[in-house]
């Protein structure tokens, strides 16, 4: 038996397919309005891959093919959001690579900054935007309030990050809809089964009430919550389930 496996994000013209094919979903008469912004936007992130193996980045999968996936989701829903066939797109492009591809710093650049570099260079109509740059908050909040979005992954130097966040919260959910998760830091309760089994308990019942979970110090409990994490839904007469571990 040969296997050829390919990575989907080191083929341009199968990033491209894939790209369109997923606005297609969404509205199938899309790439034909669209279908050169999402054209650059494959081309950006994919020459953004090759500069990272040029310089032998670490941390060289850190976004993968599930951000490019994202990516092109997020803008396809946004420009359509708009309701109008005559937006260029552009605000839309560049929001959506600052909220997939955000998070790590490239020879002192920002991972987000070289791919909307990249993509200026390929559509040079985005150099004309007023708005280049969209705050965290915003982004946090945008996250938040689609019920579609992928799981929120915030990476914090400050513990006053937190209370950040749980103020952003509030002004976007009803407070009873909140629930804030810290694990334990005792060695005893990291390594212990029973431990994790009631932890991940816990965070089964918040989720099945429609809550909104913050999760911090359960590094341990992670790998077991994989599958929902990369939201690795089947669906079963319109209720989403998920596979759970626990222990080896």
């Amino acid at each position: 038996i040969y296997l050829n496996v390919i990575n989907p994000i080191s083929d341009f013209k199968q990033m491209r397919d894939t790209a369109l094919q997923i606005t297609s979903i969404y509205d199938k008469a899309f790439s034909l309005i669209y279908g050169d912004l999402i054209e650059k936007l494959a081309r950006a992130v994919f020459n953004y891959n090759l500069y990272l193996k040029k310089i032998s980045a670490e941390q060289i999968n850190f976004h993968g093919a599930r951000d490019f996936y994202n990516l092109i989701k997020t803008v396809t829903k946004k420009i359509l959001e708009k309701n109008s066939r005559e937006e260029s797109g552009i605000l839309p492009a560049l929001f959506s690579i600052e909220t997939n591809y955000n998070g790590i710093i490239r020879n002192g650049a920002n991972s987000s900054n070289l791919i909307k570099k990249e993509f200026k260079k390929l559509y040079p109509e985005a150099n004309n935007t007023e708005k280049e740059e969209f705050g965290i908050v915003e982004c946090i909040k945008s996250n938040i309030n689609d019920e579609d979005s992928r799981f929120l992954l915030l990476i914090m130097k400050s513990n006053l990050s937190q209370y950040l966040i749980l103020r952003i919260l509030k002004s976007e959910k009803q407070e009873n809809k909140i629930f804030y998760y810290l694990g334990s830091l005792f060695e005893d309760d990291i390594y212990n089964e029973a431990y994790c089994a009631k932890t991940i308990n816990k965070i089964k019942y918040y989720l099945e009430h429609d809550i909104v979970l913050i999760l911090k110090n359960l590094s341990t409990t992670y790998a077991s919550l994989y599958d929902l994490l990369n939201q690795r839904f089947t669906y079963i007469k319109n209720q989403k389930y998920a596979e759970i571990s626990l222990g080896e």
